[in-house]
């Protein structure tokens, strides 16, 4: 069946579709969501004549959804293609200075895409081999009133495979490895007055630089039932990290103990490990050796 609905008010619109394409699901079935606000474009009409305002406000977002799950093959292989993604902006604009002097264009603008594309099909046995292939793409813009402007991307492309199934009858297996590699680049032009309050050209300072960052793993879990009510899932997982030239091992145990039908207790231990955030590995503002945070 195919269905949908679409909603409209002062603020924004939004609309969803789903269905099969064709007369029926042999060809697979495509969903597409989609929202986005006009608040921006509507907002001057309600302004009194003359815009004799100090400030204004103008946000705008928009984000969409989309995915296409085709028809279980023959070998039972499923798989599906899922695309989302958001561009949301705010303008902060002041047109009367205030005490401080303060007025001109402020403005916010973050947006990403992400594309991802799931597989999984049975192997015999039990077993089940499942991949995620993943890419996406993010930007910022800020605007300080032509103090500062920064503007900033990241892309990023990475994938997940892994296996899991029975090794015994009361036990079950999990071995996987997983890999992301991402661009980064940024610029930053700002006034640097040296504390004469001068915003000439040759008072301006611009940083700007690329680079990228690498991160790949393999990891292994096992889930054993001892039959009297007792579950334990060992674990261990190792990873690289650049630009760092960092290694990472990580075992892990969890516990649950079934007591009664419907009641149990849970006990977790380990070590995690977590990669700083990307600037933190910039050149210029950051250190490319930090080694990755821990935490047990």
């Amino acid at each position: 069946k195919a269905g949908g609905f679409f909603d409209a008010d002062f603020y924004g619109a939004a609309g969803l579709a789903e269905g099969p394409l064709g007369r029926d699901a042999r060809n697979g079935r495509v969903l597409a969501g989609v929202r986005r606000s006009y608040v921006d474009a509507v907002l001057p009409y309600f302004t009194p004549a003359g815009g004799d305002l100090s400030w204004t406000v103008a946000p705008r977002f928009y984000d969409y959804q989309m995915r296409y799950d085709p028809a279980v093959g023959e070998s039972g292989l499923q798989s599906h293609v899922m695309a989302f993604g958001s561009d949301d902006a705010f303008t902060f604009v002041v047109n009367k200075p205030d005490a401080e002097g303060l007025r001109g264009r402020y403005g916010f603008r973050t947006a990403f895409h992400r594309l991802q594309a799931p597989v999984a099909r049975p192997m015999g046995n039990g077993w089940i081999l499942s991949a995620v292939p993943s890419m996406g793409y993010q930007n910022l813009t800020l605007d300080g009133g032509g103090l500062v402007t920064l503007t900033g991307s990241r892309g990023t492309g990475g994938a997940r495979i892994e296996a899991r199934g029975p090794i015994t009858k009361r036990a079950n297996l999990l071995v996987g490895v997983d890999g992301e590699m991402q661009s980064i680049g940024y610029r930053a032009d700002y006034v640097d007055d040296g504390g004469t309050g001068s915003t000439s050209p040759d008072r301006r300072r611009i940083a700007s630089a690329k680079y990228a960052s690498t991160a790949a793993g393999a990891y292994a879990e096992g889930e054993f039932d001892t039959g009297n009510g007792w579950i334990f899932v060992p674990g261990l997982r190792v990873d690289h990290y650049q630009p760092a030239d960092a290694w990472t091992v990580d075992p892990r145990l969890a516990a649950r103990w079934r007591f009664e039908e419907r009641s149990w207790a849970k006990a977790y231990g380990g070590i995690y490990h977590q990669p700083p955030d990307f600037y933190e590995w910039d050149r210029e503002v950051g250190t490319p050796s930090l080694r990755p945070a821990m935490a047990v």
